[in-house]
C-alpha cells in the first residue's frame, strides 16, 4: 500500500512537470493506474520470490503483462476522450 502511494505521488509530480496544461484529473487517474500496476507487479514478484519461483522468465512475463494492461487501458481511455470530444 505504501509502495502504491509513493509510486502514484511520484507519477503525479512527474506528469505535472511534463504536462502542466493537462487536467489534474487525467494526471491523477493515469498516475494511480500505473502506480497500481507497478505495486501489483512488485507484490507478485516478492510473493513468488518467497515461494522460490522467481526467475528471469517470470520477471519478464510479469513486466510484459503490466505493459500490455497499461497499453489496453491507455487505448481505452483515449477512445473515451475522443468520444466525449465529439459530443
Amino acid at each position: 500500500l505504501a509502495f502504491l502511494g509513493s509510486a502514484s505521488m511520484l507519477g503525479i509530480v512527474v506528469r505535472h512537470k511534463r504536462q502542466p496544461q493537462a487536467l489534474v484529473y487525467d494526471i491523477v487517474l493515469v498516475a494511480f493506474r500505473q502506480g497500481f500496476l507497478l505495486a501489483m507487479l512488485v507484490t507478485v514478484l516478492v510473493w513468488l520470490q518467497a515461494q522460490r519461483l522467481v526467475g528471469p522468465l517470470t520477471v519478464g512475463l510479469g513486466f510484459v503483462a503490466a505493459v500490455l494492461m497499461e497499453a489496453y487501458w491507455a487505448r481505452r481511455d483515449s477512445r473515451l476522450v475522443a468520444a466525449q470530444r465529439r459530443l
